[in-house]
């Protein structure tokens, strides 16, 4: 994100902001973060109005206009509208911005109607912005009139900080983070029973490593009663373990820990792992999940999985 932010601003000091501009790749709110921000600056560079950063946020400010969605597409009907409201005076002067989300979308009259709205002679200081995962699916003749910004995919760090912008917890953000970087489908999945028990069932299998109050066995039951049917929950279970398992590695090298919202956990463990416990329990980990990507018996396979972590346990010279 960093470096498009400033390279449009070396773009509005020279003056040399095209009329339309592609933003494609990574997660459709990592877009709509950047291409606002993008807006004001085009408008900040213009305008010194304090409230303008507020007046963007919430769609109030009269030169800006964003076209989202209507239901699972761009139609006909609200590139018109936007062609209509850009042919009008404006009552503020400067510059002029439209956003187009989810561009690849755009019904194929809505497409015509937007390049017939780009070939339109209108003022130099009209700025508009067509995100999309794909740039491949906007249409070609629209996509030769603009210049395509490829955002690089998103770390696990921005990708948290997406979230908690959202209020998701932070806990969970992270969690999130091993599964997707959409934002749409991590929404769902923080609202899945499937998620939310298996971050418990890990969070009671850490529990455990740190000071055993039941057999480990019973928490291996609990996982097969749980996830029987679902077996890809257990595997996001034990890449969990995995990464905490990892973690202690780092530690033990002075490396970063990767897993931030477990450090004070990890830290913890690690009197308890050397490196080469910590490495056996990874290849242990990675095994089970290898052995869930076939057609095992699930019981079994997390009852022999549970044997042999207590004996990584108990095995004084690992």
């Amino acid at each position: 994100m960093k470096n498009v932010i400033e390279h449009f601003k070396y773009t509005i000091e020279k003056n040399r902001l095209s009329h339309l501009y592609i933003l494609s790749g990574g997660s459709s709110l990592r877009q709509k973060r950047i291409v606002r921000e993008l807006a004001f600056l085009i408008f900040a560079a213009a305008n010194d109005n304090p409230s303008l950063k507020h007046q963007l946020e919430t769609d109030n400010y009269p030169n800006f206009v964003y076209l989202a969605k209507d239901g699972q597409s761009i139609k006909k009907e609200q590139v018109l509208n936007l062609q209509e409201e850009f042919s009008k005076t404006s009552l503020v002067k400067g510059p002029r911005v439209y956003i187009v989300e989810s561009a690849d979308t755009m019904s194929h009259a809505a497409a015509n109607s937007l390049l017939k709205f780009l070939e339109e002679p209108k003022d130099d200081q009209t700025v508009g912005f067509l995100l999309t995962e794909d740039q491949s699916l906007v249409l070609p003749t629209i996509k030769s009139r603009s210049q395509v910004i490829l955002l690089e995919e998103e770390t696990d760090e921005d990708f948290i900080k997406s979230l908690t912008d959202q209020q998701v917890p932070l806990k969970e953000a992270y969690y999130l983070t091993v599964l997707t970087k959409d934002y749409e489908e991590a929404m769902l999945l923080l609202e899945d029973a499937h998620f939310q028990k298996a971050c418990q069932s890990f969070e009671d299998l850490l529990s455990h490593f740190l000071s055993p109050k039941v057999p480990l066995s019973l928490l291996m039951y609990d996982l097969e009663r749980s996830f029987f049917d679902s077996k890809e929950w257990l595997i996001y279970i034990f890449e969990l373990l995995s990464k905490v398992m990892l973690d202690i590695i780092h530690t033990h090298m002075n490396q970063k820990i990767d897993f931030e919202i477990h450090k004070e956990s990890i830290l913890s463990l690690v009197p308890k792992f050397s490196n080469k416990k910590a490495e056996k329990m990874i290849r242990l980990l990675y095994d089970t999940i290898k052995s869930f990507r076939l057609p095992v018996n699930v019981s079994m396979t997390l009852q022999a999985t549970g044997i042999e972590i207590e004996g990584i346990l108990k095995d004084d010279n690992a």
